[in-house]
This record gives structure tokens, sequence and C-alpha cells, in this order.
């Protein structure tokens, strides 16, 4: 069993390697009513034959993603499958649920993609705007024009980031790849 946040994330079924763990086989089953128990209800369920690793959703009883062992392994765990995996068992389910609603199968970019991007141009003349705007209460949005955020922002984010800016309320407005526009608002 994999606990995330001290819950039950994944129970975890070791076969075999001549032992089936497709769908609806009698291990896929058996490992699906553990994850089901109403002391667990864990949100994944996960078998290994040694061969495969198949994840599924206890939610439904779906097959979220089946990883073959040799591609799990290549280069001592560096690489995107094992990212991919480990993005799945190491996330929370609330983050998870967020993550795969964006459409991302694929894992997510390490740190140092974003620490190794360029800072952007200078802007030579902000555009000033006709009414005072408050930013949030971070001195650097608070002091910068909006076209020096947004410019910002679009450099250090990528696809399915997730910028929130404090609003004066204490609530959080949610922009999604520096868009002016909020998507959601969080109290």
């Amino acid at each position: 069993m994999l606990y995330v946040v001290s819950k039950p994330h994944c129970v975890l079924d070791a076969k075999v390697p001549k032992v089936e763990i497709s769908t609806q086989s009698k291990t896929e089953r058996q490992a699906f009513y553990y994850a089901i128990n109403p002391e667990l209800k864990a949100p994944f369920y996960a078998l290994c034959n040694g061969k495969s690793l198949t994840l599924f959703e206890a939610n439904g009883q779906n097959l979220s993603k089946e990883f073959l062992c040799e591609e799990l392994f290549i280069n001592g765990f560096d690489n995107e499958t094992f990212a991919l995996l480990k993005q799945y068992l190491s996330t929370s389910i609330q983050s998870l649920k967020q993550t795969l609603a964006q459409d991302s199968k694929t894992p997510k970019k390490p740190d140092t993609w974003y620490l190794a991007r360029e800072l952007p141009k200078a802007i030579l003349s902000p555009k000033k705007q006709a009414k005072s705007r408050y930013f949030g209460c971070t001195a650097y949005f608070t002091r910068q024009s909006w076209d020096i955020v947004t410019q910002n922002i679009k450099n250090f984010t990528d696809k399915g980031d997730v910028v929130l800016e404090v609003e004066s309320s204490g609530s959080f407005k949610v922009l999604e790849n520096g868009r002016n526009t909020p998507i959601s608002y969080l109290e």
C-alpha cells in the first residue's frame, strides 16, 4: 500500500511473470477489491509481474496506464516513463485530478527546465493602465505593469501550469499560461 499525505493512494500487488495482470483478469479483480475495501478506499491500484506494471483507477476500474518494466529501468530510472509513474504514485489525488483534467498524460517538466529559461527581453516602454489596479500582495506584481507580468508568466510557465494571483480580499485568482482572464476563484 502506498500512502500520500497519510491517506491510502495505491494498492500494489506483485505477481510472478507468468501471471496475467491485464484488465478483467482474476488478479486485476482481486487488486480492485482490495482498493475499494471500506477501510482503504484507495483511488488507484497497480499490478506488476516483472514484465509490466498496470495502473488502474479504482473509480470505474479504468486502466490508467500500462508501463513496460524495461522502459521504467532505462538510464537508471532517469526517463519520462518513470517520471510519469512517479507522478501517478506520489501526487495527491486532488492534484492529480487537476493535472489529468488538463490532459497531462505526459510527465511534468523537471525543475531544471524552468530554471534554465532565459530572461525575457526588457520592455522599454511598459503599458500604463488607465486606472490603478491591485495586482496582489507580492511586491513584484504590485510594482510591475501588466504587460511585464504577462511576459514573465508566459516565459516561465508551460502548458498546464497554474499561476495564482492574490486578490485584496485574500482569495486567489487562477491564471493559466499568462491569460489575463481568470479561470476560477478560490476562497
